[in-house]
This record gives structure tokens, C-alpha cells and sequence, in this order.
């Protein structure tokens, strides 16, 4: 169920405070790396709902409401048997279409006694999930696989890590979007310290929000090695992020050889899904891409958690601030928000076309 608070920001409060956006419901979103989902059982919560999420004998995933409808305990506490979730309480058992298959103390099982079922579409490295109506399920709503770098021959995907914030999913898309501040807020992480000062092109329409930045790049040492560069050696690089409403973030690199730009680039995708959990929660699935075959470094895994925790700090205390004073706080934008003002806009009209029964998706085509 939706948070009955979030439903009464209006769209003008929306497009004011990324601080409020309403998530919709009506589409896919990444419910868990394939690698999370076993023959165990994984409890998560998305868009305020919670959920149990397991596999049956065959592979297949299963999303169910996690709460039994006998005494309401969670399912989650109980175990697999087969391909059904067991109650820890009473020992009812409920299949992967969400209805109850044994009742140990009778043999009659009335149609009440079942959990809701969500759709799964299990693609690469994401398990996508349908949080809206399931007869509403829409398969061309999931992001091209192309684009994001999970279907091109030749690239090597590397499934990373999952890191949850205490911030609204809006701050996080535009902090994907705001590449400016990746000369400050990550010094010597991701770029040599020039990031900041680079003119960049914005655009959108039909749905996407793109900013690019254009540079000649001498790597340091941490840089090198987080994208298999060579330290000091110049190389061009064209810095994209690719912002896909309502739930993926396309961050692409490409290094090319200012002294051979005929060599073919050194290009790394790292699509990121966003999926918000709770209220002011979000999920952010980290998975990347490579047009090389070099195996990842052995830190590249703390070192992005760090990269990505210096972001959750900035964005969490932003969302307390805003919790504490109100949506209404004054906000002054520059030109280089003019990507994340567009994604805003989006994101609200999604939200209002949702809202009207019109459907997300066509506002989003459309606009």
C-alpha cells in the first residue's frame, strides 16, 4: 500500500522538493540482484510494501506479501519446503502463486487464505519486479538491456553490491545527474580534480534526461585502477549519465587515446537501479559493465562502497534537513541543475498522470 502521507504532496510540492517525490507503482523496478535470491529466504521492503522473496526447485523467483493471512505473522520467519513458503507459526504453506497448498491441522483450505503475488522478470544480473496491478504488467516498460550494458557481445557484467539510504529516491537520481560534484565531494576518487570546471551538454525529451561531460583526463593512481587506466597517461573521457524514470541511472565512461583515437574505446557502463523502499528509503543496486575483460581489482568493491557512502552521508543529511523544516525551504538552482530540474519534472508528471488513471507511461513517451 502506498504511504498515505506521501499522496498528499501535490505536484507543485513535487516539482519544489525532491525531497517528497512520490514514487508510482505502475512499473518495474529492481527487487534484488539475481544473486540475492535463493533457495533461502530474502525479506525486503519496496515502495512500503514487505515482501519474501525465494526460489523454487526449479530456479524460478518468487515475490509474495510477507504477512500470513491466518494470524499475520511473517511469512518471512518461516522457511522453503519445496516450492512453498512454510509459516514458522502454524506450518501453512503458500505456493509461489501466493495461495495456501496445506493447512496441517484440516484438509479444507478456503480461498481466502492466500498472499498477494508479484510478477518477477528475472533479465542478467536484475530480478525486475511489478509493484503496480498485475494485470497491469507491461514488459516494454523495462529499460533496454542493450542500453544499459547487460546484453553487448564481448562485455564482461560484474554484479557488485546493494547499499540502502535514508533519503528520498529523487535526491539520489539527481545526485547521479549533478556530475559537478564529483571533483568535491569525491576528491581523487573518480576523476583527477577537473570534473567540476568541464562544460557540459544537457538534454531530454521522450522520457530521458542525459548530461555529459567532455575531457582530456590525466589519471591518478586511484583513478587508474578503478577503471584499468594507466597512471599519468592523458586520455579522453566522455562522462554520461543517462537518467531513465522512474528507476535506472546509466552511467557511462568512455576512454579514448588522444594520440590514437582510431584504438577502440575503453568504455564502463554502470547501470544503477533505484528503487525506493521505504518512505525517504531507497535501494541503490551497483552492477558494472566493461568492454574489457580485466578482472575487477581486489578493493574495487570498498572503494565504490566508499565512493557511494560519501553520497549517502550528503543525501541523508539533505532528506533530515528537509524532514526537520518542511518541504518549503528555499532552493536556488544554477545551470548545471538544468538535467535535474528536467528528471524532477518527469518524475511529476509521472507521478500526476498515475494519479488521473492516464498511465505514467504514455505522459512519459509523449513528453
Amino acid at each position: 500500500m502506498t504511504d498515505k502521507a506521501e499522496t498528499l504532496y501535490t505536484k507543485e510540492q513535487m516539482l519544489t522538493c525532491p525531497a517528497v517525490m512520490v514514487a508510482p507503482r505502475e512499473q518495474w523496478y529492481v527487487a534484488a540482484l539475481a544473486n540475492e535470491i535463493t533457495r533461502g529466504v530474502l525479506p525486503r521492503q519496496i515502495l512500503d510494501d514487505h515482501i519474501l522473496f525465494y526460489r523454487t526447485e526449479d530456479g524460478t523467483p518468487v515475490a509474495l506479501a510477507d504477512r500470513c493471512p491466518h494470524r499475520g505473522v511473517p511469512l518471512s520467519m518461516g522457511t522453503v519446503q519445496g516450492d512453498s513458503i512454510r509459516c514458522a507459526y502454524h506450518g501453512f504453506e503458500f505456493g509461489q502463486t501466493g495461495a495456501c497448498r496445506h493447512i496441517p491441522s484440516q484438509s479444507t483450505i478456503v480461498p481466502q487464505l492466500r498472499v498477494r503475488s508479484y510478477p518477477l522478470i528475472e533479465i542478467g544480473p536484475y530480478v525486475w519486479i511489478w509493484m503496480g496491478d498485475p494485470a497491469r504488467a507491461d514488459e516494454t516498460l523495462l529499460p533496454d538491456q542493450f542500453e544499459l550494458g547487460l546484453a553487448r557481445p564481448g562485455f564482461k557484467i560484474t554484479p557488485l553490491f546493494v547499499m540502502e539510504m535514508r533519503c528520498n529516491f529523487q535526491l539520489l537520481h539527481e545526485n547521479l545527474l549533478d556530475t559537478s560534484h564529483i571533483t568535491f565531494l569525491h576528491p581523487g576518487l573518480i576523476d583527477s580534480g577537473s570534473m567540476a570546471d568541464t562544460s557540459f551538454k544537457t538534454s531530454f525529451g521522450g522520457g530521458r534526461v542525459r548530461i555529459s561531460r567532455d575531457l582530456i583526463e590525466s589519471p591518478n593512481p586511484v583513478m587508474a585502477r578503478t577503471f584499468h587506466l594507466t597512471p599519468g597517461k592523458p586520455v579522453r573521457r566522455i562522462l554520461t549519465t543517462d537518467a531513465i524514470p522512474p528507476q535506472m541511472s546509466l552511467i557511462s565512461n568512455v576512454f579514448t587515446d588522444p594520440e590514437n583515437p582510431d584504438a577502440p574505446p575503453h568504455i564502463l557502463l554502470n547501470p544503477q537501479a533505484i528503487t525506493p523502499t521505504g518512505r525517504n528509503r531507497v535501494f541503490n543496486f551497483m552492477v558494472v559493465s566493461s568492454s574489457y575483460q580485466d578482472d575487477q581489482p581486489d578493493d574495487v568493491v570498498p572503494h565504490l562502497q566508499k565512493l557511494l557512502d560519501q553520497d549517502r552521508v550528503v543525501l541523508e543529511a539533505v532528506q533530515k534537513r528537509y524532514d526537520e523544516q518542511g518541504w518549503d525551504l528555499p532552493e536556488v538552482s544554477v545551470k548545471a541543475d538544468a538535467a535535474a530540474l528536467n528528471f524532477r519534472r518527469y518524475m511529476a508528471n509521472m507521478v500526476q498522470a498515475e494519479r488521473a488513471g492516464g498511465g505514467a507511461e504514455k505522459t512519459l513517451r509523449t513528453a
